[in-house]
């Protein structure tokens, strides 16, 4: 599925929205959410965020080619992403002994 549509099926009030302004861009970063787990659960669960990333753009490069400005800021973005990631407790916090890698949090 596309980014159009993977957002467009977040916002349920009608098509997909531009890729612009701050209320899309919290759509992206819902979409983002999914692929950053998806990534690291192909690494197995924890993995640099240039690992990260490079099977991000593995996985869905086609879609971010056709996402508009999301093309040109989608690494930064990805960041924003796994921040709200660690806010709602899914993936571990930053230590200085595991600094540039994520982590999934595992249930306890």
């Amino acid at each position: 599925m596309c980014l159009h549509s993977q957002i467009a099926g977040l916002n349920t009030s009608g098509p997909a929205p531009a890729f612009s302004g701050y209320i899309e861009f919290m759509s992206e970063r819902d979409v983002l959410k999914d692929w950053i787990i998806d990534a690291l659960n192909a690494e197995g669960g924890s993995a640099r965020i240039v690992d990260v990333c490079k099977q991000i753009w593995k996985r869905r490069e086609a879609d971010l080619r056709d996402a508009g400005d999301l093309f040109y800021t989608w690494q930064y973005e990805v960041r924003w992403a796994a921040q709200m990631l660690r806010d709602e407790g899914r993936l571990e916090g930053v230590t200085s002994k595991r600094r540039g890698w994520w982590e999934v949090k595992r249930s306890t």
